[in-house]
C-alpha cells in the first residue's frame, strides 16, 4: 500500500512541476522541504505571538485578565490539535494533500486575520479552535508529504564520477 502511495504522489509531483516556470520534479523536491520550513516558521510565531501580546489583549479582552480564562485560550489550540491529529491523518490518506495543506493555509490566514479584530473572548476561543483544526490537516499532509519526496530523490538514478 505504501507503495502505490507514494507512486501516485510521484505523479503529483510531476504534474506540479512547473515546466513554464522551469522547475522540475527533482527541483520541487528540493524547493518543498524550504516552503514548508517557511510555513512551519511562521506558524510557530504565530502561536508564540498570543502569549507575548497578552497583555495588550486584555484592554480589548476583559476575560484575559483571569488566567483561567487566557490558559484556556492557550490551551483549545492544543486540545484541538491533538484530538483532530489522528483525524487529519486519515482524511490526508483519503484526499489530495496538496489542497488540504492550501485549504488550511487559507483557513489560517483568515483565522489569524480575524484574531486580530475580535474582541469578544468566546469568539477569539473559537478562533484557537478552528486554528487547532487548521493546523492538525496541515501538519498531518506536511509529514506524509515530506517522506515521498524524500524516497523520491533518493531513487533518483545517480551519475558516476566516470560517466561525466
Amino acid at each position: 500500500m505504501k507503495a502505490s502511495i507514494s507512486l501516485s504522489y510521484s505523479s503529483t509531483c510531476a504534474k506540479a512541476a512547473c515546466p513554464g516556470l522551469g522547475v522540475s520534479g527533482s527541483s520541487l523536491a528540493r524547493i518543498a522541504p524550504s516552503v514548508l520550513w517557511v510555513v512551519a516558521l511562521l506558524n510557530y510565531m504565530d502561536r508564540q505571538m498570543l502569549s507575548t501580546m497578552k497583555n495588550a489583549m486584555m484592554i480589548d479582552i476583559m476575560e484575559l485578565e483571569k488566567a483561567e480564562n487566557f490558559g484556556r485560550l492557550m490551551a483549545v489550540f492544543l486540545w484541538i490539535y491533538g484530538l483532530m491529529s489522528p483525524v487529519a491523518g486519515i482524511i490526508g490518506d483519503r484526499l489530495n494533500r496538496k489542497w488540504l495543506i492550501v485549504g488550511s493555509l487559507f483557513v489560517w490566514s483568515g483565522v489569524t486575520f480575524a484574531m486580530g479584530y475580535t474582541d469578544d473572548y468566546n469568539v477569539l476561543y473559537g478562533l484557537r479552535a478552528i486554528m487547532g483544526v487548521s493546523e492538525a490537516m496541515a501538519r498531518e499532509c506536511w509529514r506524509s508529504l515530506r517522506r515521498p519526496l524524500r524516497l523520491r530523490e533518493a531513487r533518483a538514478p545517480r551519475k558516476s564520477s566516470n560517466e561525466a
